[in-house]
């Protein structure tokens, strides 16, 4: 199994005009915003089936909301890519 973990310091991935994740899944933890908003909806124009993963929490690790991931959801989807996962940006806390 071969793993690819992109970490750029910026939103702008167009250094790398060519680069396709046609029929990978890219997990992005933080896609609610940030650059994790930018990752997963620049993975899914670039092909990838993707797993938005946002708690939704504050910057101090209160509270939950699932509007944010949601948002990022349904960016991808009307773009016409795929978005993993059984609730598709509603997730819940571990129990």
């Amino acid at each position: 199994m071969q793993m690819l973990v992109l970490v750029i310091g910026k939103c702008n991935l167009s250094v790398m005009p060519t680069l396709s994740f046609d029929n990978q899944v890219a997990i992005v933890t933080g896609a609610g915003g940030g650059l994790g908003r930018c990752h997963a909806l620049e993975l899914a124009r670039r092909g990838a089936r993707v797993v938005v993963n946002d708690l939704g929490a504050a910057v101090d690790g209160s509270g939950a909301s699932t509007s944010a991931a949601q948002n990022v959801v349904d960016e991808i989807t009307a773009a016409g890519a795929t978005v993993l996962g059984r609730d598709r940006g509603r997730w819940r806390r571990p129990r």
